[in-house]
């Protein structure tokens, strides 16, 4: 359109916290998850091979996790827009898969360790709020992608579940209490996914 054409591409359009040209949107995007994902590979990789290299680039990407940390709702924004040369966090949508994650792969030890004593617990908490699905008697069947959307995830619920019972681990002598209440969660959404599960038949 004639609009389109008055910008350059890669251009950022405030009104729609969107760009203007899609060719160029994954040159200035940044994936919390995907950063997730690599800080637990660096780490991997100082510890084969003790190279400081992987070390600082943990520390990075941990700089990196702190600028995208919602301090007010304790999640992680779902990743970071680059505009006019600052990285932005990208706000408008919450991604379960980012905090459970972030819980597996991170670690409660670490994350208490940079914002208190039960963060981690709490990023949990907000998780269940913004996207648990529960049936009529308000047990917990397990997460969706999103915000609310109704949905069960079957991969992102198994990724809770391996979240939640990590979380039990940490706090089973700090906080015994706690620590049941997360083993009842990872219970509640392994039985809630059960009835989605498919036997393949053997011929």
């Amino acid at each position: 359109s004639s609009e389109l054409a008055k910008v350059n591409p890669g251009d950022f359009d405030p009104a729609t916290y969107r760009y203007v040209d899609l060719n160029s949107w994954h040159y200035n995007e940044m994936s919390t998850e995907n950063n997730i994902s690599w800080y637990s590979a660096f780490r991997s990789l100082h510890r084969i091979t003790g190279k400081e290299i992987y070390a600082k680039a943990m520390l990075e990407t941990e700089r990196y996790l702190k600028s995208v940390w919602n301090e007010k709702e304790k999640y992680f924004y779902q990743g970071s827009h680059f505009v006019n040369g600052t990285w932005m966090p990208k706000i408008e949508h919450f991604a379960t898969d980012v905090q459970t994650w972030s819980i597996a792969k991170v670690g409660p030890d670490k994350m208490d360790a940079w914002y208190g004593e039960g963060t981690s617990a709490q990023i949990w908490e907000s998780t269940k709020a913004l996207a648990g699905v529960r049936d009529e008697s308000g047990r917990l069947l397990g997460v969706g992608f999103t915000r609310k959307d109704g949905r069960i995830s079957i991969e992102w619920t198994a990724g809770a579940i391996f979240a939640v019972r990590t979380l039990a681990r940490h706090y089973a002598e700090k906080n015994p209490d706690l620590a049941k209440k997360m083993l009842k969660d990872a219970a509640d959404m392994r039985a809630g996914i059960e009835p989605y599960r498919f036997k393949v038949s053997a011929d």
